[in-house]
């Protein structure tokens, strides 16, 4: 059975690895892509000083619709919201990376890095333009 179940996940996946058969049968990872939408909330850091790590608890909301490309939109808010970015992302090894602009309701160059907790579970930092200073915690998960 556990054999079956190895051929059915290295099946699914595209490019995946083969099974490998030592003294245990060990399958390749199932992963789920981003592609969708996510909503969660976003805080910020209770005090602006370098290597603070005290955050707010997330209450503002993120809406985010990661496309299949690596492309990314983001909503301060719900997809009614008058701020509007565009972005990019990447996801290695559970890791998320993601940078994003405002072009619409706003101005402002933000970035995330997260882990992927669950397939549908993202949490993290987001930061000040490209990699700068940490601004909060925030959290999303997959609609």
């Amino acid at each position: 059975m556990r054999n079956v179940l190895c051929w059915l996940a290295f099946a699914t996946m595209m490019g995946g690895t083969a099974c490998k058969k030592d003294n245990k049968t060990v399958c390749p990872p199932a992963t789920e892509p981003l592609t969708g939408i996510w909503v969660g909330k976003y805080g910020i850091r209770s005090i602006n000083e370098p290597g603070d790590t005290g955050f707010l608890t997330p209450m503002h909301t993120y809406t985010m619709i990661f496309h299949p490309n690596g492309t990314m939109v983001v909503y301060d808010g719900d997809e009614s919201s008058p701020l509007l970015a565009n972005g990019v992302y990447s996801l290695k090894k559970g890791k998320f990376y993601g940078q994003y602009a405002y072009f619409r309701g706003g101005s402002g160059e933000y970035s995330l890095n997260a882990q992927l907790l669950k397939p549908d579970s993202l949490a993290g930092t987001w930061h000040i333009g490209y990699g700068g200073p940490t601004g909060g915690s925030f959290w999303l998960k997959k609609k």
